[in-house]
């Protein structure tokens, strides 16, 4: 406990020397504030990282007119809560256009901090530009092409041949290697080819003569002019109402960011991403008036699954699916054989009609397989989807009263089971805004591709109430809390009868006109699970998981910035409590005199197993990001380097490692590593055409 006390002693003296340099400082850039979202939400959320980052790019390089765009377009720009864009829209509606970026401190609820955060992306002088021809959307958009490279170094076991002389699990090698070209111009026009083969697969032989494992591409046109609001050919994603039939891009959940629980957006997105499961493969479009839209799109493609043959039927025999494989790994035999083995196709649109401050959608959503598909039955999945196709509807809201968002959706299933979230959201006064969400999810709905604000990962077998509020006190401090009480009215995995549980959050940040920023957050999640005790597997125990963080960021120069974090982990099962810590240090230099930059991190972790992990987000190359799972005892570090000095390009490097003082071997299978140290080294090159 004494080097707890003396990381923390460091920590405060540390910030205490440098207090002085912060008058000093100036605003933080753009893409810091990418960042700073990014790793406020990447602990919870598997989301496109790519999308993220680059459509926020695009802002940078013209910046988005406040006074023409429509809720879906601020949206995008993910920096703004709902209960925020509301009071944009209504301050438009009542007063007119704003006439300077000074006039946004009038609007409620935002914020000094918000405004601040919003200026690099937006303008006040609209651009009307409707009538840009495609030509010209060519011409003055921009290309990109990606090269990586990524290797482990340490090679696992999957690479090596086994003490009988049989040749390795893996059929490639350790390399990934991804490429990419994209051309784009604004969010208004994207086109381009992605290409990836993960470490372990084969390259231009065996199971991929034809070169890498994964390939993608699309092209996509939004508000071409006024009745086109988009269209998508080749790979894409789909997102409906509050996401009970489908939602597939980066939606935010339970965090720090306690208003953003309404879902929203363009419903069709161009996928750039390397998730080779979840995206649709065809052509969409949207049209509409200024009251109505109509959007319709088909999809097939071909899906990974356990292939099962049937030959119970002696006459002929029946080819089923036990499980749909979502990894995208194909380095062995076995996961070889499972490549493409089911198709599904994919129908459905979405009708909209909005007028004022009101928007009704209805949406449909049907999903048919080549192959039925039937997982093995347990007591806890009877009611998951069986068969060969699913139907779902749903009928989605939004209405604004005053300083009241109401928004909602209910679906039903093609069973008859029914699944409903609705929410509303608040702005209180300028300095506070609140949020509260209700969900009920039949335990025998079924969507395969739902994805709610829920503490599940499906809408299915959960009901719960949200509730999330944010005080800004003045403009250095804010106080952000939620609380959700939840309840799971039939069994789950590893939980043998319906349970219930409930998690918080508390916030407390201060922050010197975004030269330093430090906060202290308390988060705590209760479960109940099946008892540890093997003879008492029926009763149910609460299982607490809590962590203590705080957190400092500050720039000591315009091109030197320190940030510092300490954490503290709790998992008590009832039966046992494991511990964990992690304190770490990171350096930030962006010289303004030669074209290199620089950040670096070195951290010290410990844990008593597992389930007192601490996950924490890493700075990485371009259009990448990291975060790792920190767990057992030993300290974890990287470099990255960044080089601008030829015209159109960036070159970067990365060296990460991870060094083990408990254990002398990392992982387990084909993905056990002998020894203590795991290292990875990455290498890109952007080239702007």
């Amino acid at each position: 406990m004494n080097r707890y006390l003396l990381a923390f002693w460091l920590f405060t003296a540390f910030f205490s020397s440098n207090k002085t340099l912060f008058a000093q400082v100036e605003q933080t850039e753009p893409t810091d504030i990418i960042e700073d979202y990014i790793q406020q939400n990447a602990e919870d959320t598997d989301f496109d990282q790519n999308t993220v980052f680059e459509h926020l790019d695009r802002f940078l390089k013209r910046p988005l007119p406040i006074n023409s765009a429509t809720e879906e377009q601020l949206k995008e720009l993910t920096l703004l809560s709902d209960v925020q864009i509301n009071s944009i829209l209504n301050y438009r509606k009542k007063v007119g256009p704003l006439i300077s970026k000074y006039e946004l401190q009038a609007i409620p609820n935002l914020d000094l901090q918000t405004i601040k955060n919003i200026l690099p992306f937006i303008q006040i002088a609209d651009e009307q530009q409707f009538r840009m021809s495609f030509k010209n959307m060519i011409q003055q958009g921009n290309s990109n092409i990606y090269l990586r490279w990524v290797r482990q170094l340490q090679l696992s076991e999957g690479y090596k041949s086994n003490a009988n002389g049989n040749p390795p699990a893996y059929l490639g090698s350790p390399d990934r290697i991804y490429t990419r070209w994209q051309h784009s111009f604004e969010n208004r026009l994207s086109f381009g080819i992605v290409a990836e083969k993960d470490a372990g697969e084969q390259f231009f032989k065996g199971y991929n003569k034809q070169g890498f494992d994964y390939y993608s591409g699309h092209i996509q046109v939004s508000n071409y002019n006024s009745w086109l609001k988009g269209v998508v050919i080749g790979d894409y994603t789909i997102n409906l109402g509050q996401g009970l039939i489908c939602w597939q891009s980066f939606a935010s959940g339970k965090s720090a960011f306690v208003n953003m629980v309404k879902r929203g957006g363009r419903t069709i997105r161009p996928y750039t991403a390397l998730n080779e499961a979840q995206f649709l493969r065809g052509a969409g479009i949207t049209i509409g008036t200024k009251n109505i839209e109509a959007t319709v799109f088909a999809s097939y493609r071909k899906k990974d699954g356990n292939l099962l043959v049937d030959t119970s039927n002696i006459i002929q025999s029946e080819e089923k699916i036990s499980a749909l494989q979502l990894s995208g790994l194909h380095r062995t035999e076995s996961e070889n054989l499972d490549k493409n083995t089911i198709g599904e196709s994919i129908l459905g649109g979405k009708i909209k009609f909005k007028k004022d401050r009101l928007s009704i959608a209805f949406n449909s959503l049907y999903t048919a397989f080549d192959k039925p598909i039937y997982p093995t039955t347990q007591i806890y999945n009877q009611f998951n989807f069986r068969g060969k196709s699913l139907w779902s509807n749903s009928l989605d809201y939004s209405y604004i009263f005053r300083n009241l968002n109401f928004f909602g959706e209910t679906a039903m299933s093609e069973n008859g089971k029914i699944a409903t979230i609705n929410g509303v959201q608040i702005g209180l006064d300028r300095r506070v805004s609140m949020s509260i969400v209700h969900r009920y999810f039949d335990k025998a709905y079924q969507q395969l591709y739902s994805n709610p604000f829920a503490e599940g990962s499906t809408a299915q077998n959960e009901q719960g109430l949200y509730s999330g509020i944010e005080f800004f006190l003045n403009n250095n401090w804010k106080i952000s809390c939620y609380y959700d009480l939840f309840q799971f009215p039939w069994l789950k995995y590893q939980v043998d009868a319906p349970s219930s549980g409930n998690e918080y959050l508390g916030r407390i940040t201060y922050t010197v006109k975004r030269k330093l920023e430090i906060y202290a957050q308390y988060r705590s999640e209760n479960k109940e699970r099946n008892n540890p005790i093997a003879d008492r597997v029926s009763n149910l125990v609460n299982n607490n998981r809590s962590q203590l963080r705080v957190n400092a960021s500050y720039k000591v120069t315009k091109t030197f910035e320190l940030r510092n974090r300490l954490e503290w982990s709790w998992n008590d099962n009832s039966q046992t409590i494991s511990k964990g810590f992690l304190v770490y240090q990171d350096i930030i230099l962006k010289p303004l005199t030669i074209p290199f930059s620089f950040t670096a991190r070195f951290a010290m972790f410990e844990t008593d197993d597992y389930s007192s992990r601490i996950y924490t987000y890493e700075n990485d190359i371009l259009n990448s990001f990291s975060v790792p799972p920190l767990y057992n005892k030993g300290i974890r570090s990287y470099l990255n380097i960044r080089y601008r000095g030829i015209k159109n390009a960036t070159i970067e490097a990365r060296y990460a490692i991870t060094k083990y003082n408990n254990i002398n071997e990392i992982g387990t299978g084909t993905e056990r590593i002998i020894g203590n140290l795991k290292s990875e080294i990455k290498l890109q090159l952007k080239i702007g055409i």
